[in-house]
C-alpha cells in the first residue's frame, strides 16, 4: 500500500470519527426535542429529572468539544502522510497537541462525573460508567499520542544525522 492510499484511508477513518460523534450529539439533541429530557432518559437510562437529563446532556455536548481540535490536528498529520512527509518535526509536534486535547478531554469527563455527583445529584449509573469509561478511554489515547510523537521526533533525528552521514 503507498502512502497516498494509507493518507486517504486514515482521512476516511477520521471523517467517519467526526460524524459518528457529530451523529451521536445530533441524535441525543433531536431525540430530546422528540421525547422531551425526561423521555429522553427513560429511553437512554431508565429514570430520571427533566433537570439531571439537561444536565448530563449539556456537560457531554462540553466534554465532546476537545475532540474536534485533535482531528482537524489528524487530518494534518494524514495529509502530510500523503506528501512522503510521514518523518517530520511537524507531525511530532501535533501529535503532542493532540495528546494535550485528548487528556483535557478525559479531564472533562472525570469533572463531568464529579458534577453530576456532587452538583446535580445525579443517580444515573450508566451515565457515571459511560463518562469514566470515555474519561480513560481519552487518558490513554493521549499517553499513546504523546509516547508517539516522542518517537517521530527521535526518528526525524535519525533521519536527519543519516542524511549528514551520507
Amino acid at each position: 500500500m503507498n502512502r497516498k492510499r494509507i493518507s486517504r484511508l486514515l482521512i476516511f477513518a477520521g471523517i467517519l470519527a467526526g460524524l459518528f460523534g457529530s451523529y451521536a450529539l445530533l441524535a441525543l439533541f433531536l431525540m430530546s426535542r422528540s421525547y422531551g429530557w425526561h423521555g429522553t432518559l427513560e429511553l437512554l437510562l431508565g429514570n430520571g429529572t427533566s433537570a439531571q437529563i439537561q444536565s448530563v446532556c449539556l456537560g457531554s455536548c462540553v466534554a465532546f468539544l476537545p475532540y474536534y481540535p485533535a482531528l482537524g490536528l489528524y487530518f494534518r498529520i494524514c495529509l502530510r502522510i500523503g506528501k512522503n512527509q510521514s518523518f517530520h518535526r511537524k507531525n511530532g509536534k501535533d501529535l503532542e497537541k493532540i495528546a494535550l486535547w485528548l487528556a483535557g478531554a478525559g479531564g472533562l469527563w472525570f469533572l463531568l462525573c464529579g458534577v453530576m455527583a456532587l452538583v446535580w445529584r445525579v443517580n444515573i449509573g450508566p451515565a457515571y460508567l459511560l463518562a469514566a469509561a470515555l474519561g480513560v478511554a481519552s487518558a490513554a489515547v493521549a499517553i499513546v499520542a504523546y509516547g508517539l510523537s516522542r518517537l517521530i521526533c527521535y526518528a526525524v533525528d535519525l533521519q536527519e544525522e543519516n542524511d549528514l552521514t551520507i
